[in-house]
Order: C-alpha cells, then structure tokens, then sequence
C-alpha cells in the first residue's frame, strides 16, 4: 500500500472512530453567559449529577427558642464534640462524607449578625435524610443531622460527597427571573414560572413570552414582558405586588437530562413533571 493510501485510511478511521485520547472539547463561542457557564455539565453521567439550587445546610424546622441562641446558629457560635462519627461510605446509593467533613460544610456557613454572647453546643450528630432542593425538585438525600443543646429540631447538612455534585464553573449572579419550570409528557412543552405584573388588559398588567437558547448540556430561558395596559407608566403609579405567572414554550428538542437555566442570572432552575 503506498503512503498516500496509508494517509487517507488513517484519516478516514479518525473521522469515523475518533482519534486522540479524549473527548473533543466542546466549543461555546457564541454561546450566551448562561449557556457557557454549563458547559462542562457531564450531561452523559449515569448516575446524572446532582445540581443543588438551595443550600447543603436544613435549619432546624421548628427554629430557636430565643434571639440569642438563633444568633449564635448564624454565626456559627458552636461547640463540637471532641469525636466525630466516621459513617459509612455509602448511603442510599450516594458516597458518603463523614461527619467530620460534614462538619466543615456546616461551619463555613453564613455569619451576617453581631458576635453572638453564647454558644450552642453540638450534644449528638447521626446520619438520617432530609429533603434538599435540586434542579430536579426537592429529593430526599443522606444528611448528618446535628443535634443541639436547648433546640427541639436538629440541622441537617448534606452527606452527599463532592463527586456526585456538579456546581457549573461560574457562580451564578442574583436576580433570577425564572423560579420554577416544568416540563411535558413530551419532553419538549417547558412551562417557566417567574414574577410578574398581574394578567389583563388594564392598568398595571402585562403579558409574557418565554424564548430558549439550547446547547448540549443546558437549556436557557429567557421572560419577555408585552405592555397589556400602560405597564411603562405604571412603575410610578402601581403597586409594588408581584404575582405568579407563567409562559410556555415548546424546545427543538427533549430537555432530556440537560439543566434548565435562568438566562439572567445563569443559576439552574428547578424543573418538575
């Protein structure tokens, strides 16, 4: 076989098997922000990643006996035990941290209020489950529950290990319009839920219209608003409430296993259905 024939098959078997040692990268240009951001999601992965869109820390439920004690929860005025339960590797299905990393998830939380004057000590902590939201809706996962001296209802941190969590490579903005979607029989009929104007045709109403921006990990949505009845001016003279509505749009195709993005902050939005 000549040279030249030796060339065209090699390249002939990298055009139809691939050549190199991984996947091609993905281009993003002309992608929006949002979409680019989600670039990596391993849309494949089977088990699929979980996408948390509220936070790894559930506060006790039935809240605080007094300020004091709230302020020293937010500020993580707490007192651990001396030892930490390692747990099992594995809990319904998901690997699992032990109580000790658990423990630095809940310790790196927020402290926005003044130096609290008392602690909160930590009298027992467990592995148990409790309800997280995901861009799936809430599920219940693996969770240590901390247990606290004086609080009737312990705080639940999610067990779940890093791997099976997939946060995109760009923090997302706030002002989120999209809050809620969700999505057909088909798989293509998307509903978003946002704020908005209230329906109508009068004062101080708006209609809306919902677009789509696609890729292959991620679905974008965008709210329109259409003037219904002097909503221009309506921002000086109309009160400030806001009201649940809804837009439908129908995708090129299923959304599949790809997440649903708010195009104006970028964050995932919880889909149902």
């Amino acid at each position: 076989m000549t040279t030249g024939r030796v060339g065209l098959l090699a390249l002939a078997v990298c055009v139809l098997g691939g050549c190199g040692s991984g996947p091609s990268p993905v281009s993003t240009a002309g992608q929006s922000p949002a979409l680019r951001a989600w670039a990596g999601f391993p849309v494949g992965r089977v088990p699929r990643p979980l996408v948390l869109v509220g936070p790894k820390v559930v506060d006790p439920r039935t809240g605080f006996p007094d300020g004091p004690t709230k302020l020293a929860y937010i500020e993580r005025a707490v007192d651990l035990p001396a030892t930490l339960p390692p747990g099992p590797a594995t809990a319904d299905g998901y690997p699992i941290v032990s109580a000790a990393e658990a423990a630095r998830r809940f310790m790196s939380g927020p402290g926005k209020g003044p130096a609290s004057g008392v602690r909160l000590v930590v009298t027992a902590i467990q592995l148990g489950t409790a309800e997280f939201d995901t861009d799936r809706g809430r599920q219940d996962l693996p969770a240590w529950q901390f247990s606290f001296q004086g609080v009737t209802d312990p705080a639940a941190v999610l067990a779940v290990a890093s791997s099976r969590l997939f946060q995109p490579a760009v923090a997302a903005t706030r002002g989120a319009m999209v809050t809620d979607a969700r999505v057909g029989a088909d798989g293509r009929t998307l509903t978003v839920g946002f704020v908005g104007l209230a329906a109508g045709s009068g004062p101080c109403t708006a209609n809306y219209s919902v677009t789509a921006e696609t890729s292959r990990t991620a679905v974008a949505v965008s709210v329109h608003a259409h003037d219904a009845g002097g909503s221009g001016t309506a921002a000086l003279t109309c009160n400030l409430v806001g009201y649940h509505r809804e837009a439908t749009t129908v995708l090129d195709a299923a959304l599949g296993a790809r997440v649903l993005v708010d195009a104006a902050s970028g964050s995932a939005v919880p889909v149902t259905g």
